[in-house]
């Protein structure tokens, strides 16, 4: 999937955000900062309503599926306008039944514990669709259905950033 934004915002995005974020501003290849990853079910919040309450979104709500830790994110030149999982994070159990529909990509190393809490575990994150195989999610599984007590593996990630 790519996320579209007015030619005005690429700029800020390519320089300030994102790709900085992820350590891959200036450079390309592999980040050797581990990233981590949280799958829920439901209707896909704005970041600010993350911000703003964290209560619903911590891993005792239902909507919580899965949580993963150690991805690192790549990007194949200096000029790509994407990322993509350099290092696939290992499986993850789900703790609740549901389909994936949305994540929190967290840019730092946030641990189970962390989502766990009441606080929220950072303030740098994005928050991006979920889907299977076919569909437009940043985060891809198959299938993107997951049963409580189950290890499920990511089988694709990709963030670009492009001009409409």
């Amino acid at each position: 999937m790519t996320i579209l934004f007015s030619s005005s915002l690429v700029n800020l995005v390519a320089q300030r955000g994102l790709l900085e974020t992820f350590g891959l501003g200036g450079g390309f290849g592999t980040t050797s900062t581990n990233t981590s990853i949280s799958i829920y079910s439901g209707a896909q919040p704005l970041a600010s309503d993350v911000v703003t309450g964290w209560s619903p979104y911590t891993s005792a709500s239902p909507d919580f599926l899965l949580h993963f830790m150690n991805a690192r994110w790549g990007r194949p030149t200096s000029t790509s306008p994407f990322i993509s999982l350099g290092v696939f994070p290992g499986p993850a159990t789900a703790v609740h039944d549901g389909a994936g529909t949305w994540a929190i990509i967290w840019t730092s190393a946030i641990t189970a514990a962390n989502v766990a809490g009441a606080t929220l575990p950072s303030g740098t994150f994005i928050v991006v669709p979920v889907s299977d195989l076919v569909g437009n999610g940043v985060i891809k599984f198959n299938p993107n259905a997951f049963t409580t007590g189950t290890p499920y593996s990511i089988a694709e990630g990709v963030l670009g950033v492009a001009a409409i």
